[in-house]
């Protein structure tokens, strides 16, 4: 029977309705039998049957329902009242009170039957019930039991096993019908180590009424042990009774072993692979040592033709795409293999942000674009981590902004997430103005191998590599990397890493009497980029200065002016050299003209090269020139220098570092490689120094031995005798008195991460890694010179060759390297050159080709810049700039004016030709 809600709600419709019909059926039933007088002079018997029927299949409620409504009718039809209401027939009433007395009678027995009927019916169901439930549990028990791998059985806690299914049998080794004559002993079938195991698990079962799965053996009936994992539930209707679930764990042992095995030897095979590229990449720097630094030599060469000279410099890019390419390869191999491994050591957060972007300022330089780098000021100062990895992510992202950024700027930043435990969460970001990265492509943007398409790569060139290694690299770090992209407006590549505090954080910091020396000073800012004057005022004001920003030099001129009629002129002027219209010396002249300022520090920002600016800033008494992207230690040493209570001197610092001269050196260079020989000797003896070479690693002992060299260049691999063993052979000769220490350098063309550490413990002093760059060399080799070699006994510089009003012939000479022949070579280059460029200035001009013009000035002033003639430079820059501006006017004027000045340019080259 159904008994649910809406079953209940029909049968009480039904129990309701029978009562309504009963008693219609009884009226009726009168009128069809008036013939008989019994039932005429006793209706109420059939209303009786009615109420009878109602009660006994609705209960209570129909009853009464059936008993009121025939009470009602049996007073209408057989009782005849007067008008006032009395009854006339005393004895008619006295049965319709007997009528529903017994009526009330009839229904409260009828509700007792009903209530005792729907009990049994409630328990039928119930019971029916719950048997097709234990019935639909027996099944599916039943389907788990069949399950392969899982054997089953049922017993008691004393040791026996009464039933087992196919499986568990078969685990055992025993046939299905051994359990039919006596019950399994599972005591005996476990091993006597295991018997106290098992004694834990049956009070578990006895005190918590199951246990948890555990391992053991049972033996099976050929006498070998078989590993299982059993679990164990006490049966709820058994005093002792259990039902046990076993896993046989021989199979799971053998797929581990095998899959121990499968990882074994997939490592073995990563590991040859990486062993494989680290020797590829030794190969391939070898020629690629070659390659580099004979172009590096024939570079150097006078009278090189200009074509021949611009073929070398595309080969010599092109080496170093190629190797760029190498090392790609190299760190995601190990990345994929997981040999990739992290170092720790404390740096300097900035410092190492700083010298990231002087290695792309060249190339963003060239393409005209901003660079620039902004750290929030609660980004700790020195932290501990892997500096080279850090900066191998951030600068692949800014390497590739640079690379897809045609026009307007990229931004650094670094921010502070959170600090825990000991660590520090940093957010780095890289934001261009490039075309934006398409939807289609986001999802495979940080893919290996992924460009953005085929044309992006034939434009571009690269490996696809460089995101992928950023991504790898920052889940090293805890980290994870994402980006945000708008097509045409740009992208922004975010990289959160978790990195270390060092034990002792604090950073030499400034003396805090140069930090009150800062204070309060009112500082004007002047660049047309925004984010570079945002940048530079953080910078201020979180030395508690005072900027004032401004985006062109009529804003700052107004400003300047303001401030000094308000009586709080400027103190420090910072000014952007390079800016559309008017650009930063025009505007100091004009401040300096008029007065405005009295006697403030000047420094001027340049992403140009700074040598090209000096005569400007010497006349207009610039105190500093300094390179973009300006680094906040570098804009602080300049502001704090120019203040101090020493007199400022308006001589003008630059960024360029001038290498002090030392004596000959005497040096031993260790390589096997023709090439590589070459390169290295001409190199060093380009620079003054004597250079002897040795084959191998025996033959460097040999001429140490015999001679005293200031430095031994030492290549790791070699025959014979490798460049390691040879270096503990020779640190071994000066433990023994034979010969004082000689620093020794290593060179070697393997790229592994532990190479330099390796050099190092046996002895090294230091390292270089091939291709070998040739300043590297130079500044390595000469760093581990002994100090005493410098200083006394420097040869005079060359004294300038005559008074020239154009020509700054020792800067210019420093410029070509100290290389007289090049420069003369270079002033033969122009002489032919300008008169055609000057032509087709002129003619640009009077056709209103402006974009010709542009261009023209811009080779001009190149070609003059090698000769540091700088009033030339200036004029022809003015002009370059003008015409890009769309600006024609005065043009002409200025075109004759740099006629002039270049025909006085070679009139002095000619006469430096002819002095030689």
């Amino acid at each position: 029977m159904d008994l649910t809600g809406n079953n209940q709600t029909k049968r009480a419709i039904w129990a309701y309705s029978i009562a309504v019909l009963g008693v219609v059926a009884a009226v009726l039933w009168k009128y069809a039998l008036t013939d008989y007088t019994v039932l005429e002079e006793s209706p109420f018997l059939l209303f009786a049957g009615s109420v009878m029927l109602a009660a006994w299949f609705g209960g209570l409620g129909p009853g009464l329902v059936a008993l009121a409504l025939s009470s009602v009718i049996g007073l209408y039809l057989d009782v005849s009242p007067d008008e006032d209401f009395r009854l006339n027939n005393l004895g008619e009433g006295i049965r319709l009170g007997t009528f529903f007395v017994e009526g009330l009678f009839i229904c409260v027995l009828c509700e007792a039957m009903y209530r005792s009927r729907r009990r049994e019916i409630t328990r039928a169901y119930e019971a029916q019930k719950a048997s097709q439930e234990r019935r639909i549990s027996d099944d599916r028990f039943r389907q788990l039991v069949r399950i392969g791998g899982i054997g089953v059985c049922t017993g008691n806690l004393k040791g026996e096993i009464f039933e087992a299914n196919d499986v568990l049998m078969e685990m055992l080794g025993l046939e299905r019908g051994s359990l039919t004559t006596q019950p399994l002993d599972w005591k005996e079938l476990t091993p006597p180590e295991y018997h106290e195991l098992d004694a834990r698990a049956v009070n578990e079962v006895q005190t918590l009424g199951r246990c948890e799965p555990f391992e053991k053996e049972y033996y099976h009936a050929s006498g070998r042990r078989i590993p299982i994992l059993i679990g164990v539930t006490k049966l709820d209707d058994s005093e002792d009774g259990f039902i046990a679930f076993i896993f046989d764990r021989s199979k799971n042992r053998q797929s581990q072993l095998q899959l121990a095995q499968a990882e074994a030897a997939a490592d073995e095979a990563r590991q040859v692979k990486v062993d494989f590229l680290a020797n590829t990449s030794h190969e391939l720097r070898t020629p690629m040592n070659a390659i580099i630094g004979m172009t590096d030599l024939a570079l150097t060469e006078s009278g090189l033709p200009e074509r021949a000279r611009e073929y070398l410099q595309t080969s010599r890019q092109a080496a170093d795409d190629l190797l760029n390419l190498i090392n790609d390869i190299l760190d995601y191999s190990k990345l994929g293999s997981k040999k990739f491994t992290l170092e720790t050591e404390d740096f300097v957060l900035r410092d190492a942000l700083d010298r990231l972007l002087k290695t792309l300022s060249l190339r963003a330089s060239e393409k005209g674009l901003e660079l620039a780098c902004w750290v929030d000021p609660n980004v700790p100062d020195i932290i501990n981590g892997d500096p080279l990895r850090l900066r191998q992510l951030i600068l692949n992202l800014a390497s590739n902004a640079v690379k897809f950024t045609e026009k307007g700027e990229v931004i650094l930043a670094a921010k502070l997430v959170r600090e825990e435990n000991g660590h520090v969460v940093l957010r780095f970001s890289v934001r261009d103005t490039g075309p934006g990265i398409p939807v289609e492509a986001r999802d495979r943007i940080l893919e290996p191998f992924s460009q953005l398409d085929s044309s992006t790569t034939r434009m571009h060139d690269g490996s696809g590599l460089g995101l992928t290694i950023a991504k790898e690299l920052a889940e090293l770090m805890e980290g994870r990397i994402w980006f945000e992209s708008e097509l045409e407006q740009g992208t922004t590549f975010f990289v959160e890493v978790k990195l270390s505090r060092p034990v002792e954080s604090e950073r030499d910091a400034p003396a805090p009497e140069s930090i009150d020396q800062l204070k309060g000073l009112r500082v004007l800012v002047v660049d047309d980029n925004k984010a570079n004057r945002q940048i530079l005022r953080d910078m201020l004001e979180n030395w508690e200065m005072k900027p004032e920003i401004c985006a062109d030099a009529a804003e700052a001129m107004d400003l300047v002016k303001q401030k000094s009629e308000q009586g709080e002129p400027f103190q420090v002027l910072l000014v952007d050299a390079l800016m559309p219209k008017v650009d930063g010396f025009t505007l100091i002249e004009r401040i300096n003209v008029d007065q405005y300022a009295r006697d403030p520090v000047i420094l001027m920002l340049s992403s140009a090269d700074a040598q090209m600016f000096s005569d400007r800033c010497e006349e207009l008494c610039i105190d500093n020139l300094l390179e973009k992207p300006i680094s906040q230690s570098d804009l602080y040493d300049a502001i704090a220098s120019s203040i101090g209570p020493v007199p400022k001197s308006r001589e003008v610092i630059t960024q360029r570092v001038k290498k002090e001269t030392l004596r000959p050196l005497s040096i031993l260079v260790a390589e096997d490689t023709k090439a590589n020989q070459i390169v290295v000797q001409r190199t060093l003896e380009r620079r003054g120094h004597d250079v002897a070479i040795a084959v191998n690693g025996r033959d460097a002992i040999d001429r140490w031995k015999d001679g005293s060299y200031d430095v031994v260049l030492m290549d790791v691999q070699m025959p014979a005798l490798d460049g390691l063993q040879a270096t503990v052979a020779i640190r071994s000769l000066e433990e023994g008195g034979q010969l004082p220490p000689t620093p020794i350098i290593a060179m070697t063309a393997h790229a592994m991460r532990g190479d330099r550490q390796r050099c190092l413990d046996v002895g090294m002093d230091d390292y270089i890694a091939k291709p070998i760059d040739v300043r590297q060399l130079v500044d390595v080799v000469e760093r581990h010179a002994s100090p005493s070699d410098s200083g006394e006994g420097d040869p005079a510089p060359p004294e300038d060759v005559a008074t020239h009003s154009l020509i700054h012939f020792d800067a210019a000479l420093d410029r070509m390297g100290g290389d007289e022949s090049l420069l003369k070579e270079m002033a033969q280059i122009f002489l032919e050159d300008a008169d055609e460029h000057l032509t087709t200035l002129r003619n640009a001009i009077e056709e209103n080709d402006l974009s010709t013009a542009e261009r023209s000035a811009h080779s001009l002033k190149g070609l003059s810049a090698n000769f540091e003639a700088n009033g030339v430079v200036d004029l022809a820059y003015a002009i370059e700039k003008q015409a890009f501006n769309g600006e024609s006017e005065g043009l002409a004027k200025r075109q004759e004016q740099l006629r002039e000045l270049i025909g006085q340019l070679q009139e002095e080259l000619r006469t430096l030709l002819e002095e030689s």
